[in-house]
């Protein structure tokens, strides 16, 4: 998993997994117990890249893929990780808490080293969810909400910006191949101008794989983890639920949208884009979470992505690769997303014109749940939490601030429900009110029957 930026000088020497083939029983066992300790325990080893290094050799102890990665040691040093008591009840909840910490390292290069130990940890927690043991803590580890939270947003993070960096890529790949293969205008350009050429198409096919394969193996967890039907009442929180909408929507326009067919690169293969294979992940995580009523409404919400014509789509070209029972709940969710935003553009339309004092300062939309910040200011508590996963401070301020820092406005809740409650029945009244008139003009229009 070759990655295309220079590595920090200041990482610690290479490791060398061959050293656990000489180890016993006993001492095998007490290295797990070791990897176990620090990297859930991060007051013991505040060194992010220490605790990043025990996740790498964690990953030589899970058995080896069937895409051919040889790098696991034996299949007999997985033995360990199935009998060892304190790994099983804590090891998967450390890596994924860890899977949050890596975000900030503190170094220059931080930005780009959290993909190279991520990439570890995404093959680890696959292993992890297919072991009934170690799934059950990771199924405890999304009971605990507020660390969960936490992680599915920079899995959310991660996909978005893997797979804008992919893309990005591509297209330019695709350009420049292009212009390879009209011979005579490419062999007119200065040869050092050439050389310039191709030594940047190197760098972007390399960056282009890269991301690609990382946003391949974070859809593919966000897949199996929505799959687990308490895990993905998780994903529904106010929190969580928009963003998630939004990601799914924006993936669908990528891959399926008007402008899809600017990413058909030549040898695709070659850097682990996948079309249909990502589609039919995405597809499934939509299919996951297709009985919420909140997905739903947050998906047809999405004005800069939402597209029912994305949706029918992806069901054409998935109906080949697709099971028919799977193809169906898609397709009703897809008919159901009609029916929502058709009733969500009139229960706006009830509303009308809404007073300021009840809008978000930041979304400028209906308050459902108006908290005041220690700035003074007032927005919904989505809106702020939304914000708060990424950054702890005040938006207005930029003072520190935190979910417990958060005040209701119990008062202002209560006007804003009142609020609703008057318009919809003023809407109702005058509905009703329509239909007798009408009924009424009708009734007049009828001829008189007489004897």
């Amino acid at each position: 998993f070759p990655f295309p930026f220079p590595f920090p000088t200041h990482r610690p020497r290479p490791i060398s997994p061959q050293v656990f083939e000489t180890m016993g029983a006993d001492e095998l066992y007490d290295f797990v117990t070791l990897i176990v300790t620090f990297i859930g325990a991060p007051k013991y080893v505040k060194n992010p890249y220490l605790r990043a290094t025990f996740t790498k050799l964690l990953r030589f102890l899970i058995p080896p893929t069937d895409d051919g990665d040889r790098r696991h040691v034996s299949d007999r040093l997985s033995v360990v990780l199935h009998t060892h008591p304190l790994a099983k009840r804590f090891l998967a909840p450390a890596v994924m808490q860890f899977f949050v910490d890596i975000e900030f390292t503190g170094s220059h290069t931080g930005a780009y080293d959290k993909y190279d130990y991520r990439h570890e940890m995404n093959q680890i927690l696959e292993y992890f969810w297919q072991q009934e043991d170690y799934k059950q803590t990771m199924v405890g580890f999304a009971r605990d909400t507020k660390s969960f939270v936490r992680f599915v947003n920079m899995l959310i993070n991660d996909s978005i910006f893997s797979m804008d960096e992919a893309l990005s890529k591509l297209l330019s790949i695709k350009k420049t191949q292009v212009e390879m293969q009209d011979e005579a205008t490419w062999s007119r350009l200065p040869p050092r101008q050439r050389q310039q050429r191709i030594q940047t198409h190197h760098q972007e096919e390399g960056h282009a794989r890269y991301f690609m394969q990382f946003c391949n193996e974070v859809l593919h967890m966000l897949n199996y983890l929505s799959a687990e039907k308490e895990v993905a009442l998780v994903f529904m929180l106010p929190e969580l639920v928009n963003r998630m909408a939004t990601m799914l929507n924006f993936f669908l326009t990528q891959l399926v949208g008007p402008k899809c067919s600017s990413l058909k690169v030549q040898n695709a293969d070659k850097f682990f884009f996948y079309p249909r294979k990502l589609l039919s992940e995405i597809a499934a995580t939509f299919i996951h979470f297709s009985s919420f009523d909140e997905f739903a409404l947050a998906v047809v919400r999405d004005d800069r992505s939402y597209d029912q014509n994305n949706l029918r789509k992806a069901l054409r070209v998935l109906s080949p690769v697709m099971p028919p029972a799977d193809l169906g709940v898609f397709e009703s969710f897809a008919n159901r997303c009609i029916e929502v935003k058709q009733q969500d553009q009139e229960d706006e339309a009830e509303l009308g014109d809404v007073p300021e004092e009840f809008l978000d300062e930041i979304t400028a939309d209906i308050m459902e749940d108006p908290v005041r910040l220690p700035s003074g200011k007032i927005v919904d508590r989505p809106t702020i939490c939304r914000h708060l996963l990424s950054d702890e401070t005040d938006p207005f301020n930029r003072q520190r601030c935190t979910v417990e820092m958060l005040v209701p406005d119990d008062e202002l809740r209560e006007r804003i429900q009142a609020f609703r409650r008057e318009r919809r029945a003023a809407a109702r009244n005058g509905a009703a009110d329509a239909a007798a008139a009408e009924a009424a003009a009708a009734a007049a229009a009828e001829p008189m029957i007489t004897d």
